[in-house]
């Protein structure tokens, strides 16, 4: 036993004085053109090498450049600034070879050409035959290799490295940097240890879809299909800081990658997701978020996934609290939903951002495609016009319901909102859509469109008993304690666009309105007929000077017509105590009044010599025109008018008495005043 460990101990020895001899027995850089050759001629592009060094039984390579051929624009597929492969001398002893490949500062370079081809995919070279090769009988001694190879173990690092995905076909382009990756136990016979991390960050002027830590570890298995690479089985999990999304399952054939795997996520505490992801950071909310869901099909034709999952959503903030919940089925490109949101109040004065947010550059961040982020690049197109060639969106059919049974927003409280929504080529659905606000309530039905230019719309409103003030205080702060009144209307609306620009311009409009009990401040139409009336004699002793004219109108009806920023009331009816009114004329949505009509006074509360002058209701018509801007347009009565009309009127009846008088007969005339 004592010779034994002692022969052992010798050729350990001899061992280790033979590998640190290396170095000074063999020349490794002379061998540098031949490495070259030989893996060139195996793949489908070239490799080269920078000096060659050998340590013991490791070897340092001061540079890697390996390129593909033809048929892609950017040839690189590897360049590496210092790599080293170790051998473990114990696992040579122990028929357990142990390999670590040690790669600093790697650039890797995915690449799918216009033909839609991978570089990685192309490299391998193809041959056409196999050749036929009578196999000798194997020998005994034989067997070792496969059991080295069995039991041999390859390890690699890639430190501070940099990957890059780019489409030549779209010039997409998707980059990582501050990437380490470790590979642990590579082999044929057990699972592969892995751990990816990567730091994401934003430059100083970027707006980025997150900031932080981004990992991909767990365990791998190589699936193999007569005798070559075929895929691999996952046990993983993907986080954003410490926001963890399990993988398992499996990814076979490299090229189309198609996958069966079930994703999952613990429960997400959404206070830590606003931490990384930077679009939510301006949101005051907090909430848990938990997805379960079975993914079947290529990545590559990411529309052809089949998806069977669950999506759940608790939100709370200050006075809110919020519950969505969504079931998934189908193939994305054809993707079916059923979806629930109830929230017992929603307070979105406090979780929406105090100031103007730029939803366009929010949501493209949240999409990952935002310009700045630095992350894809592609040539500039509109946002609403992206979102409807989206292959996903074209495909998704889903179907909820909404039950909110308080919303704050602007200060406005909204009861009971409740209606079904139904998204269906590209086209938004509500229908039975109600709410109470304003001391009324909201009955709508309608669709939105996506597949147009422009988002475009068609709403059937009814509005039941909705407070005027209140209502415009919340569009416009100017406009509180303007306009008082108790509004009805029937509208059908048309239009193309959410900015204001957009319903400036594209809004089209058409129904009728009444409004009861209406009152603008700083304007009493009556009051100043009343003041107007005073200046001139003839209205002396008018009962009408007499009566206390409130400002409020009893009643407004009209129908409304809305086109070009402007709201139209061709045939507006006024009606108060003391006198009615007929108008018509515009509101624009710039606060612009302007408006022609009459005031109808009873010609019983006015001189008897006025009564030539009425209709034939026995009305007395003061034209009166009321322009300028809210909340304070001018208002101006034509009475000097009317008293000359009067006046005339008067004195045509007094010369045709005369003439009657001389001639006997009445006469047609017209006055030269």
């Amino acid at each position: 036993m004592k010779k034994i460990a002692l022969i052992l101990g010798i050729v350990f020895v001899l061992g280790i004085v033979f590998v640190f001899s290396l170095p000074f027995l063999i020349d490794v850089n002379q061998y540098r053109g031949k490495i070259e050759k030989l893996v060139s001629d195996q793949i489908q592009g070239s490799v080269e090498l920078g000096a060659l060094k050998l340590r013991g039984l490791s070897i340092r390579v001061e540079k890697i450049k390996l390129s593909t051929l033809d048929g892609y624009e950017h040839d690189t597929v590897l360049l590496v600034r210092d790599a080293r492969v170790k051998i473990s001398f114990l696992s040579l002893l122990t028929l357990s070879p142990s390999v670590t490949i040690v790669l600093e500062e790697p650039q890797i370079q995915v690449v799918k050409n216009k033909e839609g081809v991978l570089n990685l995919a192309s490299l391998p070279k193809q041959t056409s035959e196999k050749k036929v090769v009578k196999e000798a009988p194997p020998k005994k001694s034989k067997n070792i290799l496969p059991a080295l190879l069995m039991n041999a173990k390859l390890s690699f690092q890639a430190q501070n490295a940099s990957l890059k995905y780019i489409d030549e076909k779209t010039n997409a382009l998707t980059a990582l940097d501050h990437l380490d990756i470790y590979l642990k136990n590579i082999s044929l016979n057990r699972s592969i240890d892995f751990k990816i991390r990567s730091k994401v960050s934003m430059g100083s002027n970027a707006v980025s879809m997150f900031d932080g830590n981004i990992s991909f570890l767990g365990k791998a298995k190589v699936l193999t299909a007569q005798n070559q690479l075929h895929g691999v089985h996952l046990d993983a999990e993907f986080s954003v800081e410490d926001l963890p999304l399990k993988i398992k399952g499996k990814v076979e054939d490299f090229n189309t990658l198609q996958t069966d795997l079930k994703v999952s996520t613990p429960v997400l505490e959404l206070s830590k997701l606003k931490k990384v992801f930077k679009p939510l950071q301006a949101y005051d909310f907090e909430g848990i978020a938990e997805l379960n869901a079975d993914v079947l099909g290529s990545l590559k034709e990411l529309d052809t996934c089949k998806v069977n999952g669950k999506f759940d959503v608790n939100l709370k903030g200050a006075h809110t609290e919020l519950k969505f919940t969504s079931t998934l089925s189908e193939t994305l490109g054809n993707l079916k939903s059923q979806f629930r949101l109830e929230s017992a109040m929603l307070n979105l004065d406090k979780i929406l951002p105090k100031k103007k947010a730029n939803w366009t550059n929010q949501i493209f961040a949240w999409l990952g495609i935002s310009k700045a982020m630095a992350v894809v690049s592609q040539p500039k197109t509109d946002f609403w016009e992206t979102l409807s060639k989206n292959k996903i969106l074209q495909g998704l059919d889903a179907k909820g319901f909404i039950d909110i049974k308080k919303l704050t927003y602007k200060e406005t409280d909204f009861q009971n909102v409740q209606g079904d929504l139904i998204f269906q080529s590209l086209k938004l659905t509500l229908k039975q859509f109600h709410m109470a606000a304003f001391k009324g309530v909201l009955d709508m039905d309608g669709f939105v469109r996506l597949d147009t230019p422009k988002p475009s719309y068609v709403l059937s409103t009814d509005v039941k008993d909705f407070q005027l003030n209140p209502m415009l205080t919340m569009g416009a702060k100017n406009l509180k304690d303007v306009l008082f009144g108790e509004l009805n209307a029937d509208l059908k609306l048309e239009g193309a666009g959410f900015s204001f620009q957009d319903i400036e311009k594209n809004l089209k409009g058409k129904g009728k309105i009444i409004i009861e009990e209406a009152e603008m401040k700083g304007l009493n139409m009556g009051e100043s007929l009343k003041e107007q009336l005073q200046l001139i004699s003839i209205f002396a002793g008018s009962d009408i000077l007499n009566e206390n004219l409130e400002s409020k109108i009893d009643k407004l009806q009209s129908s409304l017509i809305i086109q070009q920023g402007k709201l139209y009331t061709p045939d507006a009816v006024l009606e108060a105590k003391a006198y009615q009114a007929k108008m018509k004329g515009f509101a624009s949505f710039q606060k612009d009044v302007n408006y022609t009509g009459e005031l109808l006074v009873p010609k019983e509360k006015l001189p008897r010599s006025l009564a030539s002058v009425a209709d034939e209701k026995g009305r007395v018509a003061f034209p009166f025109m009321l322009s300028g801007k809210l909340p304070k347009p001018n208002f101006s009565v034509d009475v000097a008018g009317v008293a000359r009309k009067a006046m005339q009127s008067q004195v045509k009846e007094k010369v045709q008495e005369k003439l009657k008088e001389k001639l006997g007969i009445d006469l047609p005339i017209e006055l030269p005043f």
